[in-house]
């Protein structure tokens, strides 16, 4: 091979420029050069990245046998909900439940159905939860979930179910309630947005790994120096924690964010971690790993 920038073409032939060389087999990939002959060019089971994508089309493999994503239902349920874009009256609140599910679900590889919000009537409900189970592999039903008496939201999901559960012992979410129906995953999640955002990142996230055959994922991580400190008085419960991250000269430095000031949470957070049950909290100046939310 010769570089084009090595050889002057005109009517009367070619030239090449002083210093060229020209030598058999010069710069000629061999056959195989690229993609070796018995090489592992994606494992059984892996997820594949956009490496992974260019190797096999280099190899010429065009066809593969993937797994199916499953199809995950995310069923709204308040009769104070409004749908996102409508303007919200007195005493409503804007359903973005579904659009942050939306965008967690599909990272996670899922496939989401929306449903529409269904009003706080158990009539109502059960005959939406159990198209949901028809046409999907798993239920996400947000709202109903804690024990007051309008919360009748868990009792529906119990009746039928091979198991059930309802409380865990981790917070924000501490209500959630998980169950198997018909040997399909259903997950009730509460109402609020910080409170629905963290039994979406370790319990459906879980799910979703399972039904790929995967085992726990490690996140990417951001190693960042706290402003603020949080005691948690040996709190017994796993506590989720926002955090805003952000960068002071060449560090990476973060605030953890008052879930009291929840209309904040969200304008503020681009980090989270979660942190295990009995942790003191922290102190001004610790590093931390926090998790970046996508």
């Amino acid at each position: 091979v010769i570089p084009i920038e090595d050889a002057n073409i005109s009517p009367r032939g070619i030239t090449l420029a002083e210093g060229a060389r020209a030598a058999p087999g010069r710069l000629v990939e061999p056959k195989g050069g690229t993609v070796y002959l018995g090489e592992m060019l994606a494992a059984k089971g892996s997820r594949l990245l956009s490496v992974d994508l260019a190797n096999l089309a280099t190899a010429g493999v065009m066809n593969l046998h993937l797994l199916k994503k499953p199809k995950i239902a995310f069923i709204p349920t308040g009769g104070n909900l409004v749908p996102a874009g409508k303007r919200p009256s007195r005493g409503q609140v804007v359903d973005c439940n579904s659009t942050m599910a939306d965008a967690v679900l599909r990272g996670f590889g899922a496939d989401v159905a929306l449903f529409p919000i269904v009003r706080d009537v158990s009539a109502e409900l059960e005959p939406v939860l159990n198209r949901a189970l028809e046409s999907c592999d798993m239920v996400l039903v947000c709202g109903g979930s804690s024990k007051g008496e309008g919360d009748f939201c868990p009792k529906l999901i119990e009746r039928g179910s091979s198991f059930y559960n309802h409380y865990v012992k981790a917070r924000p979410g501490r209500p959630i309630a998980t169950a198997l129906r018909g040997g399909k995953p259903v997950v009730n999640l509460p109402g609020p947005a910080f409170s629905a955002f963290f039994p979406l990142q370790w319990c459906v996230r879980g799910l979703v790994e399972h039904w790929f055959g995967l085992r726990e994922t490690p996140q990417p991580k951001i190693s960042a120096l706290l402003k603020n400190g949080q005691a948690l008085d040996d709190c017994p419960l796993d506590y989720g924690l926002f955090f805003r991250v952000w960068t002071e000269e060449g560090v990476s430095v973060a605030e953890a964010l008052d879930e009291r000031v929840r209309g904040e949470l969200f304008m503020k957070a681009n980090a989270y971690a979660i942190l295990p049950a009995g942790s003191p909290g922290f102190r001004p100046g610790d590093t931390l790993e926090l998790t970046p939310i996508d």
